[in-house]
């Protein structure tokens, strides 16, 4: 979807959504990704654009509430775990 290498992936959870009909899994992770190359098209055709962004300025991009905030919270202490790690090298 994204046109991105995944250079390392730390998993922070996942959720599971009961619907009528059906069962959603989702999981979140905190990811260090390179493009590939420049974003092209999502083949399902359900992504129109790909927005690399401050982490602080994710609110004003998802509407997440309280989960959203504990997410980020969490990926970004994931990702100071990981420079740190990098940086002991």
């Amino acid at each position: 979807e994204t046109n991105m290498k995944v250079l390392y992936q730390e998993l922070i959870g996942y959720s599971i959504f009961t619907m009528p009909n059906k069962i959603v899994k989702q999981t979140r992770s905190m990811c260090i990704v390179e493009p590939y190359g420049e974003f092209v098209s999502d083949p399902d055709g359900e992504i129109m654009e790909i927005k690399l962004i401050d982490p602080g300025e994710f609110k004003e991009n998802f509407g997440w509430g309280e989960t959203g905030d504990r997410i980020m919270e969490r990926a970004l202490e994931l990702k100071k775990e990981y420079d740190s790690r990098i940086s002991l090298g």
